[in-house]
């Protein structure tokens, strides 16, 4: 099962978190705010009962990317907006038409994840992408 979270930085001191997104629009299209929702895995127990803290960023919309579900060669996390090595050639991971993209070629389980490298973001490490490389939407 694909495990869906996101990412985003947060507003206010430009931290990454990772979490579950919400977007809240106060019945207003011009008011729209973005967030990372975040359960902190503490338990406490009071009186027999169980609790965990919930938290709440407020972050930059253009920074937001989901979880692709898999991770590089050295078990790190890859998101879309990542810009990570394949082959030789350095691509932008893209969400479009449904699917995970990078280089042109669905990211797929099956046959990436040990040939893939993630070097940076495209907020991080705008550097890295160059002219010819796809840039998310």
């Amino acid at each position: 099962m694909c495990e869906l979270k996101f990412r985003g930085r947060r507003l206010d001191n430009k931290d990454w978190v990772h979490g579950d997104l919400i977007t809240e629009t106060n019945g207003n299209l011009e008011l729209k705010r973005t967030f990372i929702h975040l359960r902190i895995s503490q338990v406490n127990f009071t009186q027999n009962a169980l609790s965990s803290t919930l938290c709440l960023y407020e972050v930059i919309p253009e920074t937001v990317g989901q979880f692709t579900d898999l991770l590089d060669r050295n078990g790190r996390e890859i998101y879309e907006g990542d810009v990570v090595e394949r082959e030789g050639q350095t691509v932008v991971v893209i969400f479009e038409d449904g699917a995970f993209w990078v280089g042109g070629t669905i990211l797929l389980h099956a046959n990436f994840p040990e040939k893939v490298e993630v070097i940076g973001n495209i907020h991080d490490n705008s550097e890295l992408v160059g002219d010819g490389l796809a840039k998310p939407t």
